[in-house]
């Protein structure tokens, strides 16, 4: 849950990097 390649990670609040 990086936001490295998971579209799925981005729509999440676990770590919003962009």
């Amino acid at each position: 849950a990086e936001g490295i390649s998971a579209p799925p990670d981005h729509q999440r609040k676990d770590s919003v990097s962009a």
